[in-house]
């Protein structure tokens, strides 16, 4: 009964954790299910967001399909990426869902997550669907770089 009681009350005390961190500039914080930034954004689950311009030539850095598998940074950061984010395994599979994500496609928020390493620096994971498919992406760089926005 003891163990049950714990199973219970460790998921209850984890969701009403508040999870602070400093990105790009951004300062972002996540109370229960909405992230909040002191730029003046504020993003919940199921909110909708816009696809804008990717900010290199027909590639996204800060959006990324399902299908990819972010590298860890086992020996430091890796001086090829400026973002951890964009240090990932490409696919087939990839590339065939990058092509539905074209300026003005609609992604909803489905979930957030904080991943990362403590000494390279942690970051939120934006989980978005679209129709079928899913997406990830580093919340704070693509505000940065302009390639997601909140619709009018």
């Amino acid at each position: 009964m003891l163990l049950t009681l714990l199973l219970y009350l460790v998921p209850c005390a984890a969701q009403n954790r508040n999870s602070e961190i400093q990105k790009n500039g951004i300062q972002l914080t996540l109370i229960n299910d909405t992230l909040f930034s002191d730029v003046g954004f504020t993003l919940y689950k199921g909110q909708q967001l816009v696809v804008n311009e990717p900010s290199v030539y027909n590639y996204y850095r800060s959006i990324q399909s399902r299908y990819t598998a972010i590298v860890p940074e086992i020996w430091g950061k890796n001086r090829n990426f400026e973002n951890q984010f964009e240090n990932y395994v490409d696919s087939k599979k990839n590339r065939a869902a990058m092509k539905l994500i074209v300026p003005g496609t609609i992604l909803t928020i489905h979930k957030f997550a904080l991943i990362g390493e403590r000494k390279s620096g942690k970051f939120y994971i934006v989980l978005l669907k679209s129709g079928d498919e899913y997406y990830k992406a580093d919340i704070a760089l693509a505000f940065q770089l302009k390639e997601l926005s909140i619709p009018k």
